[in-house]
């Protein structure tokens, strides 16, 4: 009886070994299943943010993304009156733009917490983020002199401005970590700046006053080349954020 006891005892605790064994297996495989962070290996010094290329690449990303929002923020009513509109439908399109940044902001978020999850660079998003003011500088050029068309241009560049806002810090701690996060995304603001006033100072009154008279101006010929112009650079803007994202996928 003794020795039948023994013989059980030594079942039970080699059972015991074999499910511990097991469990540490299972979790290996899940550690090992578990998607690639995208988070740096290091923290970046602000010195060494300037002279890396994801740097300069997310500049010229965000550049034009964010000049195509501040222009048509800072130019929507004259967008609106060259095309025939009256005040109210002035306040209607400034309603529209507020109400698709905040969209844009809130929806980049949530959208991009996913991307990451499953191992993708948070940069896919810059890159559509791009391509959507893109097509709405395109969708302002193509109308002509429609206002309905204007507002929904107007919706998409609202949007996509709010989602660039969203990227901004989230991609420079992705990039350059969390430690000198404050100095480094204090490097990335200037590009915000630049952009205003390449777009918003220079390119559009330049363009508008071309075609204005002492009345001043109507048609689509008011922001035809802006639009063009900034969609082109955001076009521009979309190939550095694919290739911010390559280089950030690749390590």
């Amino acid at each position: 009886a003794v020795g039948l006891a023994w013989i059980v005892r030594a079942a039970a605790r080699e059972h015991k070994r074999e499910d511990g064994l097991y469990e540490n297996r299972e979790d290996e495989e899940e550690e090992d299943a578990a998607p690639t962070p995208t988070t740096p290996e290091h923290d970046s010094r602000p010195c060494a943010t300037l002279g890396s290329p994801s740097y300069w690449l997310l500049l010229l990303a965000i550049l034009p993304g964010t000049g195509m929002g501040l222009m048509t923020i800072n130019n929507l009513g004259q967008i609106i009156s060259a095309r025939g509109g009256q005040a109210s439908t002035q306040r209607a399109a400034t309603a529209v733009v507020s109400v698709a940044n905040g969209l844009g902001r809130l929806g980049c978020g949530a959208l991009a917490d996913k991307i990451v999850q499953r191992g993708r660079p948070r940069a896919v998003l810059l890159v559509a983020a791009d391509l959507a003011g893109a097509l709405a500088m395109f969708l302002f050029f193509v109308s002509g002199t429609s206002v309905p068309m204007a507002l929904i241009a107007a919706a998409v560049s609202g949007a996509a401005y709010g989602a660039i806002w969203t990227l901004i810090p989230t991609l420079a701690a992705d990039l350059f970590g969390r430690k000198h996060f404050g100095a480094n995304y204090a490097l990335i603001l200037p590009a915000v700046s630049l952009a205003a006033i390449l777009f918003s100072t220079l390119l559009a009154p330049a363009v508008y006053a071309r075609h204005a008279d002492d009345d001043g101006c109507a048609g689509a010929a008011c922001f035809g080349t802006t639009f063009l112009a900034t969609a082109a650079a955001c076009g521009g803007g979309a190939v550095m954020a694919l290739l911010l994202g390559v280089r950030a996928r690749t390590g």
